[in-house]
């Protein structure tokens, strides 16, 4: 059985599907390391020897000398030995494709549009600015995201519960889910198809609470300051 690291931001929704998932049991031994970026604990000289690129979630093996980052493939890994076989069917090559596919779209066509609408409310990057051009701004990034969620409503959780038709949550829904939650910072209001979506999720998947909590609480906080 492997003794692994998992270095993590709790608050990034790239960081919480992966403990999620971890919560949801694991083969593999697991210990996870929350960082603070707001104290520096993602740039110090030891993490950036394990991540030059001083993003999580990392994963490591000390004993195999073994490091990996970026949150798909870091899903996919543990998904090999999650207790929830489901997550990722090792027996079904159609469906892991599929799986590949959506958490593709949502590195490369979903999460982009959060990111521009989101982040700088989050304070993830330099706000909107002053005035009719941050004003235009807001309105061309909640735009684009609206449309970009209506794509996904139409093409990925049409014609079941979860993303691909699929009965049963996998990780793509851990991390096309964890995005959607950003989205809550914003004045855009979610489609009756996309807030049952995300409530099928909530139900299904057991530590999702526990896992968006700090997301959430970091929105609330944002929105009342």
């Amino acid at each position: 059985m492997a003794n692994l690291n998992l270095y993590v931001i709790s608050g990034s929704s790239n960081s919480f599907p992966v403990t999620a998932l971890v919560g949801l049991g694991n083969k593999a031994n697991i210990t996870i390391k929350p960082l603070d970026p707001t104290k520096g604990e993602t740039r110090t000289p030891e993490f950036l020897a394990k991540n030059p690129f001083h993003i999580t979630p990392t994963l490591e093996d000390e004993e195999q000398k073994f490091v990996m980052w970026e949150s798909s493939a870091i899903l996919r890994f543990l998904a090999a030995s999650s207790d929830v076989e489901t997550m990722y069917p090792a027996a079904d090559a159609y469906a892991r494709a599929k799986i590949d596919q959506a958490l593709d779209y949502r590195q490369v066509a979903f999460y982009p549009k959060v990111q521009d609408a989101c982040y700088p409310l989050l304070g993830f990057r330099k706000a909107f600015p002053e005035g009719d051009e941050g004003v235009a701004a807001k309105e061309a990034a909640n735009a684009a995201l609206e449309a970009t969620l209506k794509e996904f409503e139409a093409h990925y959780i049409a014609g079941g519960k979860f993303v691909n038709d699929s009965a049963l949550p996998t990780i793509a829904d851990l991390h096309i889910a964890a995005a959607i939650v950003m989205i809550g910072i914003t004045s855009i209001t979610l489609s009756k198809g996309v807030e049952a979506y995300m409530a099928r999720v909530g139900a299904a998947v057991s530590t999702w609470a526990e896992a968006t909590a700090p997301l959430e609480g970091y929105i609330k906080m944002k929105q009342s300051a």
